[in-house]
């Protein structure tokens, strides 16, 4: 049995979640999905890393009442990390228009800060890392580097594998959809 603790880039899941399921997942509790991931280790953390969203109230007030959930309903195990989003202001070239745009700033970076920090003090046995963004490769290597110079055989992160979908009932049958 390892242990493990997760790495949950949260603007990466949920707009993956979002393009393959709609709205099905988007309350998706992230401990029991890392227990389903991992279902004979032992789950010391779960780092939830987002920023809260900005100019939409009522966006806003649903991810707060996410982030509160997931750490409610946790066994204590789930952190969350804000970054932050970053206002950029545009215009249009030909009329003039001007809008603004947001861009999540510092949620790689914690990513990979938290990581290599829980690799160079042996926090565990094995990183599981949720994310698509190929950012996080450096930090994923230094992590490896850091595990290989303790003398530590086993592999942090593990090495990229394929999972069957951890969303689709245990018994390998897709869930319906309601």
């Amino acid at each position: 049995m390892a242990t493990v603790i997760a790495y949950v880039d949260g603007f990466n899941l949920y707009h993956g979640l979002r393009a393959k399921y709609q709205h099905r997942y988007l309350w998706l509790d992230l401990e029991r999905l890392v227990q389903r991931i991992r279902p004979a280790d032992h789950i010391l953390a779960v780092r939830y890393f987002t920023a809260l969203v900005r100019d939409d109230r009522p966006a806003l007030a649903r991810q707060e009442d996410y982030l509160s959930a997931l750490t409610a309903n946790s066994r204590g195990t789930v952190d969350v990390i804000l970054g932050r989003y970053q206002a950029r202001r545009h215009a249009c070239r030909q009329c003039g228009a001007t809008w603004t745009s947001y861009e999540e700033k510092e949620t790689d970076v914690n990513i990979a800060v938290s990581l290599v920090a829980d690799a160079a003090a042996a926090a565990s046995g094995l990183a599981l890392i949720v994310s698509a963004d190929s950012d996080l490769c450096p930090a994923i290597r230094t992590a490896r580097a850091l595990n290989r110079a303790r003398g530590d055989d086993r592999r942090l992160p593990a090495e990229p594998q394929l999972v069957r979908d951890p969303l689709a009932d245990p018994r390998g049958v897709h869930r319906r959809r309601r």
